[in-house]
């Protein structure tokens, strides 16, 4: 039987203190070590984001592969992930064929101040101009971004034994990214 993907509540992270906190990161942990997912409630991203955001990923990747092509990056970059770029299997260590999937990265673009987590991290996004609208007009705008990635990655490191500041290639190393 294939274990459940864990639900995690994010609401003790956003307003619990350092109790709450430390019970998400290790509810986090648990969940990455054990299933290598998990789903998040309580982020208070708004349903119509959440709709919005849905609705022009389907426009961008139902975009001829020649659109597409323009956006390709490698892992690590923010872009468009064609299919076969990634072995998510290599991960753990396990020889696999690429996967099948294809995905398009973004993420927080505002520097931590940190040189050398910027420089990796927090890489500028890139947005398809064939969908103008999936560009958000301001990042982040709800609070479980607002001033939690560098506390998320302090709380991890001290209550879960992360190393967030590895390479992301290093063989054995927890990530959060």
């Amino acid at each position: 039987m294939q274990p459940s993907v864990p639900v995690i509540d994010l609401t003790p992270w956003l307003g619990g203190g350092e109790t709450g906190r430390a019970g998400v990161a290790a509810q986090v942990d648990a969940a990455l070590q054990g299933v290598g997912f998990f789903l998040i409630t309580g982020h208070g991203v708004p349903d119509e984001l959440r709709a919005r955001v849905r609705a022009q990923a389907r426009a961008f990747f139902a975009l001829p592969c020649e659109a597409k092509q323009r956006y390709a990056v490698t892992v690590g970059g923010r872009g468009w992930l064609p299919p076969g770029v990634e072995a998510n299997g290599y991960a753990e260590g396990t020889q696999t064929p690429p996967d099948l999937k294809e995905s398009f990265a973004v993420g927080a673009d505002q520097p931590t101040g940190d040189a050398a987590v910027d420089g990796y991290w927090f890489q500028p996004n890139v947005y398809p101009a064939e969908v103008p609208r999936w560009k958000p007009p301001s990042w982040p705008t709800w609070p479980a971004c607002a001033g939690s990635r560098m506390s998320c990655s302090s709380c991890a490191r001290r209550h879960s034994g992360w190393n967030t500041t590895s390479s992301p290639s290093t063989p054995g190393t927890p990530r959060t990214r």
